[in-house]
């Protein structure tokens, strides 16, 4: 009797989640009822797709996806009074562009193009600062958010701007200020994904039919420091780590070697301008990436309360 071949990977992990996007004094928020209006942009060049090893994968040859996201993000502190900070809302609306393609003596890869990607609702608790005297030290945020499959998906293309399945999200923002001019913030995170019948370009072959697949469950944190090199200028290193705690599923039966673990480093800055403006500056760049996309990041965030 032949052995049965190894149930190919058909859903892993969706990489438009948070991977740096926030970062220096991530751990404030807003400190009255009212709304925050904050606008991401990111622009991701993957030159490369790696296996669990870190090795280029053989079945790509030079490859590239390229992304360009511009996520509106609102927030809502309300005027309901809890013990320490305030109870709020918030929604984060991606658009999301897909540029892809591969050699030609390998697997090709074909994007999406432009459309929406995946909505994010959930409730937000900010505590208050911890003071020393007049000065702030520490401020955190905890939030419980959903990630819902309402973006752009095909399932003929190779890249989409969904992930095509429902995530959890919650998160923990945390930033210290151990000294005047010195910054330290970090967002931990946890992604527990849903069982989904959607599949990009899922391979087709005898004796094999899709039927839903699951990623599996990761843990995130982003981490940043930054130093005021004057009043309103800070500059600092920002990164991110990620590792799958759970394998990949195809028709409930995991797929060995499917887990993806990425660690990017870099360089940025945060400004402000003007009473009500602020903005972060991020560049990163991969040191470790398995199963998965890899090449440069650059992330930048405005915040704008009213």
């Amino acid at each position: 009797m032949t052995a049965a071949a190894p149930l190919p990977l058909t859903v892993q992990l969706f990489s438009g989640n948070n991977q740096g996007a926030t970062s220096f004094f991530d751990g404030f928020g807003p400190q009255k009822p009212g709304f925050t209006f904050l606008d991401y942009l990111h622009v991701n060049d993957f030159t490369a797709i790696h296996d669990q090893h870190g090795d280029d994968s053989s079945r790509f040859d030079r490859p590239y996806i390229q992304s360009y996201t511009n996520v509106f993000h609102f927030s809502y502190a309300s005027p309901l009074k809890v013990p320490g900070g305030l109870l709020g809302a918030e929604v984060l609306v991606p658009v999301v562009g897909l540029v892809s393609g591969a050699g030609a003596a390998g697997q090709s890869l074909e994007g999406n193009g432009t459309g929406f990607g995946d909505v994010t609702f959930g409730v937000v608790y900010q505590a208050f600062p911890t003071l020393a005297g007049h000065r702030p030290v520490f401020d955190w945020r905890f939030a419980f958010d959903v990630i819902g499959p309402s973006g752009g998906f095909d399932p003929s293309k190779d890249v989409n701007q969904s992930s095509g399945y429902w995530t959890l999200n919650p998160y923990l923002a945390m930033t210290w200020l151990p000294a005047p001019r010195w910054e330290l913030s970090s967002r931990l995170q946890y992604f527990h994904n849903f069982s989904t019948d959607h599949a990009s370009n899922p391979p087709s072959f005898p004796g094999f039919s899709f039927r839903h697949g699951r990623a599996g469950d990761a843990i995130e944190a982003n981490f940043a420091g930054s130093y005021a090199v004057f009043e309103h200028f800070s500059l600092g290193l920002n990164g991110f780590v990620l590792t799958q705690v759970q394998d990949n599923r195809t028709n409930g039966v995991a797929v060995t070697d499917s887990r993806t673990t990425v660690l990017y480093l870099g360089p940025g800055f945060s400004t402000q301008f003007g009473p009500q403006n602020k903005l972060n500056f991020n560049v990163y760049v991969p040191v470790v990436t398995r199963n998965v996309t890899s090449g440069m990041q650059i992330n930048m965030q405005y915040i704008h309360p009213f």
